[in-house]
């Protein structure tokens, strides 16, 4: 009677194997499968991280790239105002130079003997508010003396309309006596209707003991009135 209850023992705790190690298998896989998805977690955390570290340096690269650019604008905007500077103070440095060679010339200089004709523009002419005009002298040489090339034209006074914004020129040629040289200026007229303007040039020997005032003399009249 003992012997078939041992059989039907050993039968169950065969079973009872069998569960156990089916048991055991699905909770090795799940391990398993719970080690791979932690794996595939670290490694997406890993790429999110790099992710991250790329997009953070590619943001330092442009922040390095946008102050370099500053840094560069700001610099060319230094040089720029340094050359506006020095510009300005050659300028300032060559106006103080003329005026004071204006002054010389206004308490020393004799009247040099020639004589002018207005070519074109006489004085007193009215002129369109805005217009361009070519104003024009031709200046005979009087003196028993030749003007060489070193003889200049110098703006001495009043309203410089000069589109060139000349102040000195030298002559092109030299004028013998009994000769006449022609010196011309582009007017830009102001448009200021009914104001006079007058500027007024010399011409000025090489030794500065002799010079000859000439000028331009005009007012400004509107666009709607005739001539």
């Amino acid at each position: 009677i003992d012997e078939p209850k041992d059989a039907e023992e050993e039968v169950v705790t065969e079973e009872e194997e069998e569960v156990d190690e089916a048991a055991s298998g699905s909770r090795k896989r799940k391990r398993a499968s719970t080690l791979q998805a932690e794996h595939d977690g670290c490694q997406e955390s890993g790429r999110r991280t790099r992710k991250r570290k790329s997009a953070s340096q590619a943001e330092r690269d442009n922040v390095e790239r946008s102050d370099r650019r500053k840094r560069k604008r700001k610099s060319s905007s230094k040089a720029e105002r340094d050359n506006r500077e020095e510009s300005d103070r050659r300028k300032r440095g060559r106006e103080s130079a003329l005026q004071a060679e204006r002054d010389e010339l206004e308490e020393n200089a004799l009247l040099l003997d020639a004589s002018c004709q207005d070519l074109t523009v006489p004085d007193h002419k009215k002129l369109r508010a805005g217009s361009v005009v070519i104003k024009r002298w031709m200046i005979q040489n009087n003196t028993a003396e030749t003007w060489g090339r070193d003889c200049y034209v110098v703006f001495m006074k009043g309203s410089n309309l000069d589109v060139k914004r000349q102040t000195k020129t030298h002559l092109k040629k030299a004028v013998a006596p009994g000769q006449s040289l022609t010196y011309e200026v582009e007017i830009k007229v102001p448009r200021q209707s009914g104001k006079l303007f007058q500027g007024t040039y010399w011409l000025v020997t090489a030794d500065k003991n002799y010079a000859f005032p000439f000028w331009y003399h005009f007012e400004v009249r509107s666009n709607r009135s005739k001539k």
